[in-house]
Order: structure tokens, then sequence, then C-alpha cells
């Protein structure tokens, strides 16, 4: 569950740095390993009793940060077509 952790912060921080497919292939990545925990419910439901509000939890964050990377893209396409022409227009 450390793990969970550290993978989130990580990928609040890329929201910052990374360019749009840096920023896609981290989501990928905290997809898969939320479906890994997924996985684990599945099988072995035993395992934890906190794992399903981790998995909900995850699954807010992920859904926010979609939508947050979305919206930083879609400002920025909008930026990048109103800015005024200057060079060879």
């Amino acid at each position: 569950m450390e793990a969970n952790d550290l993978q989130r912060g990580l990928l609040l921080k890329s929201t910052r740095y990374l360019s749009e497919r840096e920023l896609a292939a981290n989501a990928i990545t905290f997809a898969t390993g939320l479906d890994g925990l997924y996985s684990l419910a599945r099988q072995k439901p035993e395992i934890s009793a906190k794992l399903p509000s981790i998995l909900f939890d995850n699954t807010i964050f992920h859904k926010g940060f979609l939508l947050t990377a979305s919206n930083q893209v879609k400002h920025l396409a909008h930026r990048v077509l109103h800015l005024p022409c200057v060079m060879n227009c």
C-alpha cells in the first residue's frame, strides 16, 4: 500500500513537469497498478478489510487526475492556437 501512495505522489508531481506523452505513460502505469489491486481484491478478499476503501480512493483520485490533466492540455492548446503570429505570417 505504500507503493500505491508513492505512485499517487509521483503522478501528481508529473502533471507539472512532464510532456503529454510522459504524462500519459505515467497515467497508464498508475492504472495498471490499480488493475493489479482490483485483481488482488477479487482473488484474495481476506487480505485486508481496508482494500475496498483504498480502491475507491484510487479510482476517485485517478478520475480527478485525468480530468485535471485533460483540462491542462486543453488550456495549453487554446493558448497556443491564440498566440499572435510573430514569424513569417
